[in-house]
């Protein structure tokens, strides 16, 4: 008896030292994570201020500050089947002009009003151009020229697959009693750089509507009944999905205005507070007299950029809403040009 109770007061001291260990070993790493939490909030505090130094930029944080706004025109799409839209003829017209509203108030952009304006000609089915197909234009010298007849940096531009309407039967193909209306919308987007007229971006949205998909007259994409109707807030998804691509696709990408003339010290460049440049702001500048002979093309024909030559930095001491003007450092003695190109890094 008496071996019985020492046997069982010792497993009662090993299992009272046991939870004593645990229970500190626990509280010691508690206080490490909070340790380690509060050092990390305090330097998470510290780096916010703006006091410490040892901060990396990475291409990411780059892209959260670049402030500067960048002109884009949007172009009229391109409708591959017609007869798909014969109660919404305008679709390639009013897509256009609805996606160009949303970019500008999305405010990251200025967007130039350029509905009649078309990147893709109108080619029968049966001739289905190369551009059509990839995008890619076999000469980009019309989209250069487009961009600078716009002053636009970026283009962009679409083309609408499909636009087509049926009955579906959600149990049998053939219950023609028991049916819903469909209609797919497949639209793909474009987006070019207005300097070399290379394709950056191609991407291709996709949605079903059910329901309220087609009207018995000729109804325009503004309407209320279309934007009631499913097809409408189909549509409205879209556009509000390319919006956001587009933005996120083109923050990260340097603002690029060309300088329009020279007076004396003074450098007036293409573009002003509207585009949020400040007084105090600074840019390089880029040489673009001999651009064309300083073209990289592949298969001497099709341009793949310039090369770029750095002449010195302007520092802005004026801006008015469409126009800035800077000064290059006294002791620079660079010779600057009109088509001088400013870049935002």
């Amino acid at each position: 008896m008496f071996t019985k109770i020492k046997i069982v007061t010792l497993f009662v001291n090993i299992f009272f030292i046991t939870s004593c260990y645990n229970s500190v070993q626990w509280s010691s790493i508690s206080k490490e994570n909070s340790s380690e939490q509060k050092t990390t909030e305090q330097q998470a505090n510290f780096n916010s201020t703006g006091l410490s130094t040892e901060t990396t930029e990475t291409p990411g944080d780059l892209c959260s500050i670049n402030p500067y706004k960048k002109k884009i025109a949007v172009t009229t799409f391109y409708l591959v089947y017609p007869g798909q839209a014969v109660d919404i003829p305008r679709i390639p017209y009013e897509f256009a002009e609805i996606l160009a509203r949303k970019l500008h108030a999305s405010q990251n952009f200025i967007v130039r009003d350029v509905e009649e304006v078309k990147i893709f000609d109108n080619y029968p089915i049966d001739q289905y151009s190369t551009e059509q197909k990839t995008g890619e234009f076999q000469d980009n010298t019309a989209l250069i020229y487009l961009a600078e007849k716009l002053d636009a940096q970026f283009i962009i531009s679409g083309i609408i697959q499909d636009f087509n309407f049926h009955k579906f039967s959600f149990a049998n193909p053939l219950d023609f009693l028991n049916t819903i209306d469909e209609r797919v919308l497949r639209v793909e987007i474009f987006i070019y750089d207005g300097l070399t007229g290379a394709m950056i971006e191609r991407r291709m949205y996709e949605k079903i509507a059910k329901g309220n998909v087609y009207f018995s007259n000729i109804t325009h994409m503004d309407s209320e009944e279309f934007l009631k109707s499913d097809i409408g807030q189909a549509v409205e998804q879209v556009i509000r999905e390319q919006v956001r691509d587009i933005g996120s696709r083109l923050k990260c990408f340097p603002l690029m205005e060309k300088v329009l003339k020279v007076e004396r010290e003074n450098i007036y460049f293409n573009a002003g507070s509207l585009q949020n440049i400040h007084i105090g702001d600074t840019f390089p500048i880029y040489s673009a007299a001999d651009k064309y002979a300083a073209g990289v093309y592949y298969q001497g024909s099709r341009l793949r950029g310039y090369l770029e030559k750095p002449k010195s930095i302007l520092t802005v001491i004026q801006v008015q809403p469409l126009f800035s003007i800077g000064i290059l450092d006294f002791n620079e003695k660079k010779k600057i040009y009109p088509f001088d190109v400013i870049k935002s890094y």
